[in-house]
């Protein structure tokens, strides 16, 4: 059986774009010292030509120990040096030997250095488009290599970035790759409106390795935006009835969900969180499962085991067949599936949002939390329509789950803290975090909405209740998707802009104004709610 204990996630991250860390196009290759608990810094291992340092002076073999005044501890670390600089020049220390030298760069012409996957990067690929894309508009297609920026040779995701800064003139032209056909594009400077994920060579799988094949893939430009359902219908499609996103969205009574924590945590939106309707859906669609937390989570549930515990429970599951859902594999806290292993464990494949590669990627972190699968049974599905209004009603009827508030109180408290200024103070690292979760629940429920209209207008003839009322419900879920989707002006993300200041008290108070009249729907959708499921 599950544990019943609640889980919060730490940290969420949405979208893979353009807005990641920048790399300059010549790029230095570091490695971190082994122990990124000294601040030894980075030591550099090669340098490609024409590379910035290089260029200062920096040789193969020194340590890059300060950046900006500041001690260097990791490649991650630097990149967040790199952020603060308001300068247009910077000066770095390395060390070679026991001698100190002091170089001077330009700002953000070291990037986010490449780790050892990153610098086998083979290119990128286009996973698809925003609603508002330069190149789209342009001709491209999502399945394109982008093959040439402003007529130099895309080397990365992050290697883009740079080449969009350097960028003088008010048009560029991109070359994509489709077909083994190079198709020449010229679009507007700056935002281009595109997913990209970095080409990479498939891991090597060695001569033990224990794999799960015919796992689909988790995208965030698929449509699927909440990583534990996503799993879920990944499991189902193998393993199960085959039932769409969108119905195991609206059966578990996520598409109805709004929960919103008390100190705007982004976790909000997980299905785990307050209320697990994540396992309740598991349950109902007929696997038994334990939830197994690490010994070291401080929020960990009773079931909790040692690392070592729990890679042989891992190892075990995939021996009998069964994948594992887990969270935070690769680089944040976002659920995946572990769907294999080698080196007796040491090494674990897996399925996330942030792969890379075509096949399996192998998971950079062990996870905190794992969900071990024991059996499934098929189910009548049939009852499960109905039960879905039953749990959307006590959904928007429950003012709390512990921290969190719910349904309509959930609205009500979202009001109430945009409008409060008292909430928006304190550090600049702080404020952005919360526009950032503001932006990530905001988003999440305008997509579930959106889903849930759909959810309900394809399924009108099985909740064996009135249908021309299951037509008006389809019909309020969607009046909410499209004023939310109006709003998004007044909602900024951290992928279009680099500071909280744009996050006015004038735009909270319109957010306010949008979600006072999402709360008029939600009252409406609760009426047929209440007398449907009497």
């Amino acid at each position: 059986m599950k544990s019943k204990a609640m889980i919060g996630l730490l940290f969420v991250f949405i979208l893979v774009s353009l807005f990641s860390g920048a790399v300059y196009s010549e790029i230095e290759f570091l490695k971190e010292a082994e122990d990124e608990d000294e601040d030894e810094g980075i030591l550099i291992v090669g340098f490609k030509e024409n590379s910035v340092l290089k260029f200062a002076g920096a040789e193969v073999g020194d340590w890059l120990v300060t950046y900006n005044g500041v001690p260097v501890k990791s490649i991650k670390h630097l990149g967040k040096l790199k952020k603060r600089v308001k300068t247009d020049k910077v000066e770095v220390v390395v060390l070679r030997g026991k001698e100190e030298i002091k170089l001077t760069i330009c700002k953000g012409f070291l990037g986010v250095f490449l780790t050892e996957e990153e610098m086998k990067s083979e290119g990128v690929i286009i996973t698809g488009f925003p609603k508002k894309s330069e190149m789209k508009k342009a001709g491209a297609e999502a399945g394109d290599k982008l093959v040439m920026y402003n007529k130099q040779k895309v080397l990365s995701v992050e290697h883009l970035d740079v080449l969009k800064v350097l960028v003088k003139t008010d048009n560029v032209e991109v070359i994509v790759s489709r077909g083994g056909k190079e198709i020449p594009l010229t679009i507007p400077k700056g935002f281009l409106g595109i997913y990209l994920k970095d080409i990479v060579p498939e891991h090597k799988r060695d001569k033990d390795a224990v794999i799960i094949d015919g796992l689909g893939k988790l995208e965030w430009a698929s449509g699927m935006e909440n990583s534990f359902l996503a799993c879920l219908y990944l499991l189902d499609q193998k393993f199960g009835q085959k039932i769409s996103y969108i119905d195991i969205l609206g059966l578990s009574g996520y598409g109805f969900r709004f929960a919103f924590h008390k100190d705007l945590c982004p976790s909000s939106p997980d299905a785990t969180v307050p209320r697990d309707i994540g396992s309740e859906i598991m349950e109902k669609l007929g696997y038994e499962f334990e939830y197994v937390f690490a010994d070291s989570f401080k929020h960990a549930g009773k079931n909790k085991k040692s690392k070592e515990d729990m890679r042989k429970m891992i190892t075990k599951s995939i021996d009998n067949g069964w994948p594992v859902i887990a969270i935070d594999l690769i680089e944040v806290a976002e659920w995946g599936l572990i769907t294999g292993y080698q080196k007796k464990g040491a090494e674990l494949f897996c399925r996330t949002y942030f792969d890379k590669t075509e096949g399996y990627e192998i998971a950079e972190k062990f996870p905190w939390i794992i969900v071990i699968i024991k059996s499934k049974k098929k189910v009548d599905l049939a009852p499960l329509y109905r039960e879905s209004l039953k749990v959307a009603k006590e959904l928007y009827n429950t003012k709390k789950y512990k921290d969190y508030y719910s349904g309509l109180a959930a609205s009500k408290y979202w009001i109430e803290f945009l409008q409060k200024k008292k909430n928006f103070r304190g550090k600049k690292s702080v404020r952005y975090e919360k526009m950032h979760a503001n932006w990530w629940i905001y988003i999440s429920l305008l997509k579930a909405r959106g889903l849930n209209a759909k959810y309900l207008s394809n399924n009108k003839e099985k909740f064996g209740v009135h249908v021309p009322s299951i037509e008006i419900l389809s019909e309020l879920c969607k009046k909410e998707a499209e004023l939310l989707k109006k709003g998004t002006k007044e909602v900024p993300s951290r992928w279009e802009h680099k500071s909280p200041k744009v996050w006015t008290q004038e735009k909270r108070n319109e957010q306010a104004k949008t979600i006072h009249e999402f709360l008029r729907l939600e009252h409406e959708i609760n009426k047929f709610l209440i007398e449907l499921t009497k």
